[in-house]
């Protein structure tokens, strides 16, 4: 998991904290007294957010048990739930895919419609289409087509 350092100034920087926690990425709340010495020392005249975020840096891998941000468990269960549908629409993107290719292994003629997969009637036709055919290509189809390669 990457970390990302920010210097504590919540009523900025809310939003940014948010949205890479939404994204899986940790992040440390540093206080900006724990930076005032590297940036002391790295000054330049005029505003610097590289110096600056060195500084962050330097101070949250320097200290020890840094407060770190954390969704608060209605919004945490909610991207959990999120993610495990973007999890599944994927897998089954995959598997539709796998079929869609096998099938047209088996006959580069047939013809299925764009969203026709998802569809009950459309998969009980093709489950009864592939009990023409033989051979492992046919079977990893019927498997899929059943519902058993899901």
């Amino acid at each position: 998991m990457q970390r990302d350092f920010w210097r504590d100034c919540r009523h900025v920087t809310r939003r940014l904290e948010s949205d890479l926690l939404r994204r899986g990425h940790a992040v440390v709340r540093v206080k900006t007294q724990l930076m005032a010495l590297h940036r002391r020392s790295a000054r330049q005249p005029g505003k610097s957010d590289p110096i600056d975020a060195h500084a962050v840096a330097m101070a949250a891998l320097r200290e020890e048990n840094l407060p770190i941000a954390q969704l608060d468990e209605p919004t945490r269960e909610v991207k959990l739930l999120s993610d495990h549908r973007r999890n599944l629409i994927c897998e089954r993107t995959k598997l539709i895919n796998r079929l869609r290719w096998h099938l047209h292994e088996l006959d580069p003629e047939l013809v299925i419609p764009v969203r026709g997969i998802r569809r009950y009637c459309v998969m009980d036709e093709l489950a009864e289409r592939l009990t023409a055919f033989t051979g492992v290509v046919a079977q990893i189809a019927r498997d899929f087509s059943t519902g058993a390669g899901s």
